[in-house]
């Protein structure tokens, strides 16, 4: 047999129903064996570090980030446009607990949060509306008292004066309207900052609050109680597409900053600090990874990217150069 032959039985064999058939076995066992090496051994830091330096360029960035609009967050978005139920049901009664009794916990708003939205020119636009509408609204309480408690003395004035009094009486309460009118509006330009400090100092030492932590956990209950349409809404094509020029924006942005490396330096470098010397199988566990592995629907799965691996020329050729090694070796 010449090399070109044992090639081609070595391409035959290992591309054959009997090498598939091998391949669940041998997946397994390849795996088992990889997961009671070190995470070290396996994959040296050294030898991986260069691999994530390459991906942290703005190449590699760029496209991380397109991947993340175009692959995920578009197809997350097209499967919640044509949802109709409550996103709710995929908790149960344990996990929706356990999801309000996290938004209850004490601490879980920080107050700067608090102090910075009661700072902001849109919230006293709100808040002097709204004042200015109750003033308002209680201000034209105030002309039926005067009315109510001067009639007496209206109609005195009227009969020294010869005037009628109901004459009188509406322009007295014109004019406390007036002046009421423009006391309001002088009030609210002092007054609506010191209600918005004044309420942002109530909300931040109130934090945790019974009707704070009942608010909390409502609003997660109504986020809940709606579908995965409603939640899905704002990201409609164009959204998608602006959401995208951001993130590769922020990617080409972080890929300017030299630090880059040096943050992922060092958390690459804690990681194996800390798991790096314990088997696989026990770094994943540390990590909360259950190891179960369907060995056979993998198998299935990964098939047909090992036997199209012989149709690759640069392998077919790899397979020559291996039989001619061979032959040479047993002579």
């Amino acid at each position: 047999m010449d090399a070109p032959a044992l090639a081609l039985w070595l391409e035959s064999r290992l591309s054959s129903q009997t090498a598939r058939e091998e391949w669940a076995r041998l997946l397994e066992a390849t795996v088992t064996h990889a997961l009671g090496r070190p995470l070290a051994e396996l994959l040296p830091e050294a030898a991986l570090w260069p691999a994530v330096e390459a991906h942290l360029d703005a190449v590699g960035l760029r496209s991380g980030a397109r991947f993340a609009v175009r692959e995920v967050l578009t197809r997350v978005a097209a499967e919640g446009h044509a949802d109709q139920a409550a996103l709710g049901r995929w908790l149960g009664d344990d996990a929706t607990r356990a999801l309000l009794d996290l938004v209850g916990r004490p601490g879980w708003v920080d107050p700067a949060w608090v102090e910075r939205l009661f700072q902001e020119q849109a919230m006293e636009a709100v808040v002097a509306e709204t004042l200015y509408e109750a003033l308002r609204d209680f201000s034209t309480l105030v002309p039926r008292i005067v009315q109510g408690v001067l009639p007496s003395g209206i109609g005195k004035l009227a009969k020294l004066g010869g005037m009628a009094t109901g004459g009188v009486g509406g322009r007295v309460l014109e004019e406390v309207e007036r002046r009421l009118e423009g006391e309001i509006k002088k009030w609210l330009e002092k007054g609506t900052r010191r209600a918005l400090e004044g309420a942002a100092t109530y909300t931040r030492e109130r934090l945790d609050a019974p009707e704070a932590v009942h608010a909390r956990r409502d609003m997660t209950r109504f986020a809940l109680e709606q579908s995965g349409a409603f939640h899905a809404r704002p990201l409609d094509a164009e959204t998608l597409a602006t959401i995208e020029g951001v993130a590769v924006a922020v990617a080409e942005s972080v890929a300017a900053r030299p630090e880059r490396l040096e943050v992922a330096r060092r958390v690459m470098a804690r990681f194996y600090a800390e798991r790096g010397g314990a088997p696989l199988s026990e770094a994943l566990a540390a990590a909360g990874v259950e190891v179960e592995i369907p060995y056979a629907a993998w198998a299935e799965a990964t098939w047909p990217a090992v036997r199209g691996l012989f149709e690759v020329p640069e392998v077919k050729d790899f397979l020559q150069t291996l039989a001619g090694e061979i032959l040479e070796a047993v002579r």
